[in-house]
Order: C-alpha cells, then structure tokens, then sequence
C-alpha cells in the first residue's frame, strides 16, 4: 500500500479506471472482490507496486482541480 494526499475531488470508481488507463494496476481488495482506494488516517492509499508510484501521483494529482 502506497500512501497520497486526499485530492480535493476524489470519485474512486473514476480514480482506479485513469490509473489502470495510466498503466497502473491496484490490486483486487479481497472484501470488495475488485480494485478500491483506502481512505485511512486521513491518507488515500493504493495498493499498487512501488515503482508505480509516480505515474500514480500525477493521476492523484488530477483529481485536486488543478488541472
């Protein structure tokens, strides 16, 4: 688990669909049966691989209305 800031608009269905079409996979959360964001002590967490994390951070990074 990877951890961000809370983007300023977060709709996590939309979230994990730019990551995958980023090219970043979230692993499948075994309560949910699919890929979730992790909202937890006021962190966003994703369970993606490490090296991922940057190309995650730029989609994260979207969704604060800054772009």
């Amino acid at each position: 688990m990877i951890e961000f800031d809370i983007p300023t608009y977060l709709d996590g269905a939309i979230l994990i669909e730019e990551l995958n079409a980023a090219g970043v996979s979230v692993a499948v959360n075994p309560v949910y049966e699919r890929p979730v964001p992790t909202i937890r002590e006021g962190k966003l967490w994703l369970d993606i691989a490490p090296e991922d994390k940057d190309k995650a951070q730029l989609v994260v990074q979207s969704h604060s209305g800054g772009n």
